[in-house]
C-alpha cells in the first residue's frame, strides 16, 4: 500500500509528465494546442468523473459555489497552500498558490503556453456546473503559482 509521501510523489511525477508532455505537443505542431487538446479532453474527463464518484464529491448547479468546492478540496488535500476563486465581469479567476508539484517542474520545464493541469479540470467544472462553455485559456505559471482565467463564451 502507498503511504501519503510515495502518493504525493507519483502525483508530483504526473504533474511534470502532463506539463512536459503539452510542451513537446506544442513544439512538434507548431501551434498554441490548449484550446484543441482541452476540448477533447472533456468528454473523457466526464467519464472519469462518472466512474469515481466516491473520490471527487462535487455537486454542480452555482459555478462560484463549484469552483470553491474545488479550491478547498486542493488545500484541504495539500496541494496547494492557497487556492483563490475571484469573480471577474465575465467569469473567474483561479489562483492556486504555492501548489505542491510547482517547485519542481514549473522551473525545470518553465510552462508557457499551456494551461495548468487544475486549469483545465476549473474549465470542466464550469463548464458542468453553468451548461455553458468556457474559452480555454492559457494559464500563467510563477515558480510556486499558477493562474487561469475562466470567461464564458457568449451565447448565440
Amino acid at each position: 500500500m502507498l503511504d501519503r509521501v510515495s502518493l504525493l510523489q507519483v502525483f508530483e511525477l504526473f504533474h511534470g509528465v502532463f506539463l512536459a508532455f503539452k510542451l513537446g505537443l506544442a513544439d512538434l505542431i507548431q501551434t498554441e494546442t490548449t484550446s484543441v487538446a482541452i476540448h477533447h479532453m472533456v468528454n473523457y474527463i466526464d467519464l472519469v468523473f462518472e466512474s469515481m464518484p466516491y473520490f471527487v464529491r462535487i455537486e454542480f448547479g452555482d459555478v462560484e459555489k463549484t469552483l470553491k468546492g474545488f479550491a478547498e478540496l486542493l488545500v484541504r488535500s495539500e496541494l496547494a497552500k492557497e487556492v483563490a476563486v475571484e469573480k471577474t465581469e465575465k467569469g473567474f479567476i483561479f489562483k492556486v498558490k504555492e501548489c505542491r508539484f510547482a517547485r519542481r517542474s514549473h522551473h525545470l520545464l518553465e510552462p508557457k503556453d499551456v494551461t495548468c493541469l487544475y486549469g483545465i479540470l476549473i474549465f470542466y467544472l464550469a463548464e458542468k456546473s453553468s451548461g455553458k462553455k468556457v474559452a480555454k485559456a492559457l494559464s500563467e505559471f510563477t515558480s510556486t503559482d499558477a493562474y487561469t482565467l475562466v470567461e464564458f463564451l457568449e451565447e448565440p
